[in-house]
């Protein structure tokens, strides 16, 4: 099931962001594997002085016992002025990939922008009735009214994440679960963390792409930034696909309508992870 599948991976892994960008997961502590050198390999020798200043801090400040602070960590990656300064590696090596958990979200809400700019999409302001017009039947008023803005900034009104699984996973139908389900508090009037809002993009991306999410990532985001996505494991996020998700290098699995998970399961590297930041740091 599905729920079997959040829940398991949900305790598998801890992304860490450290700077422009990092990533984490790993069974147990163990040395760290140093990467290429990145360090040494910076252009100016004023960079190589301080890029070796900050190592030495940086590993100073793992070395000290942090009550298991680092144990999960996966990868921990540091970049400073587009310059990589710091790479460690426990558990794994510059070619491992991990869940990058509600990065995802920030992923999809890029694609997102893309489409706007492209005209794919027309507006912030456009609604879910406009956006999702096969889905209408089954909204709400006040959930047809619920702005693109809204989900993008998660203030539609939409259930707070809960502590344990969103509600809508464990239907047949995730965006119609969600659009069902409705608001919990009026729209626009405050912050509610929601993964529902991050999956109902997924959907507004598919309507507005049509075709494959995943092949609109990668001509207009992962391919130019340099992200390996081929092969891609695209399994449903149930609990029989899990073994096959955690052999694949890089995946994202979909709801069971074929609609690509919006808040999590996005697999990929650290450095990836620092592409990305890069990106967002650069405006």
């Amino acid at each position: 099931m599905a729920t079997g599948l959040l829940r398991r991976l949900a305790s598998a892994c801890v992304v860490a962001v450290v700077l422009a960008a990092a990533g984490g997961c790993s069974g147990s502590p163990a040395a760290p594997a140093r990467s290429d050198s990145p360090a040494g390999s910076a252009s100016s020798s004023g960079h190589r002085v301080v890029s070796a200043d900050l190592e030495k801090r940086i590993q100073a400040f793992l070395d000290v016992d942090n009550g298991g602070a680092f144990e999960h960590v996966r990868a921990i990656s540091v970049t400073v002025d587009a310059r990589p300064v710091f790479e460690r590696y426990y558990h794994s090596t510059a070619a491992t990939t991990g869940n990058v958990f509600s990065v995802t979200k920030s992923v999809m809400s890029m694609l997102i922008g893309i489409a706007l700019d492209e005209r794919r999409l027309r507006s912030v302001e456009q609604t879910l009735a406009e956006l999702l017009p096969k889905y209408a039947a089954v909204m709400p008023a006040q959930v047809k009214a619920i702005t693109l803005r809204q989900v993008l900034t998660m203030t539609a009104g939409l259930p707070a994440d809960p502590p344990d699984l969103p509600g809508f996973v464990r239907t047949a139908d995730w965006v119609a679960g969600i659009l069902r389900e409705g608001t919990q508090q009026p729209p626009g009037t405050s912050f509610t963390y929601s993964s529902a809002g991050s999956h109902l993009l997924s959907a507004i991306l598919r309507q507005a792409s049509g075709g494959s999410i995943l092949g609109y990532a990668r001509e207009k985001l992962f391919t130019p930034l340099g992200i390996s996505t081929i092969p891609a494991a695209e399994p449903v996020a149930r609990e029989e696909n899990l073994a096959a998700y955690n052999r694949a290098r890089f995946a994202w699995p979909t709801d069971p309508q074929g609609n690509y998970v919006g808040f999590t399961f996005l697999k990929l590297t650290a450095r990836d992870m620092d592409k990305l930041g890069r990106l967002w740091l650069n405006g």
